[in-house]
Order: C-alpha cells, then sequence, then structure tokens
C-alpha cells in the first residue's frame, strides 16, 4: 500500500474503498455504522464501514475501510473524477467505536 495523506487514501486495487490511516485495530471489538448525508452525483450510494486486514510496508495491520456501493445493485462505485467530477461531492456521517 502507497502513503495515506491527509487521514487515508482510496484503494489502488478496489477503487471504491476509503481506507481511514488509524492505528491497527481489533477487529472483534468494531462496532459501527455509516450513512450518506449528502451526495451530489446523481448516484444513490450506500456505504459499508468495516475493519479489515491490510498489508502496509509489508506487515498485516487492521484499518477501517469504506465500502461505497450502488444502492440496489452492489455494484462498486469508484471514488474518481469519472464518477465524482469537479464540484460533486460524498458526505457519509460515522457512528461507531473503533480501538
Amino acid at each position: 500500500m502507497t502513503a495515506m495523506a491527509g487521514g487515508g487514501k482510496i484503494g489502488s486495487a478496489n477503487t471504491n474503498a476509503f481506507w481511514f490511516d488509524t492505528a491497527d485495530q481489533a477487529p472483534a471489538n468494531f462496532s459501527g455504522s455509516a450513512s450518506i448525508i449528502d451526495n451530489s452525483t446523481g448516484i444513490p450510494l450506500t456505504v459499508q464501514p468495516q475493519v479489515v486486514s491490510i498489508n502496509i510496508k509489508g506487515a498485516t495491520e487492521y484499518r477501517l475501510v469504506f465500502m461505497f456501493l450502488v444502492n440496489g445493485t452492489a455494484a462498486a462505485f469508484p471514488l474518481n473524477i469519472t464518477d465524482i467530477p469537479p464540484g460533486k461531492s460524498i458526505q457519509v456521517q460515522f457512528s461507531g467505536k473503533l480501538r
């Protein structure tokens, strides 16, 4: 994984994933929910928060990730300038407990 900037990064392989730059998490302790509270893309979306393993500089760590999906289809929604052009945005509210 490449370095994170601004608190997180978009996944390299899965561009519908936003990885947060948190401390290593304990998946068994994770409790949380997320919802999209503003979306100007015109595409109905859902967001799924998870704590999953990721390889960071050769070490396996657990981090919070938001997975963005097209509502009703479960298709991945890429976080890029084609699908979120300039002037458009997605705002997410997270409520939960991290390690």
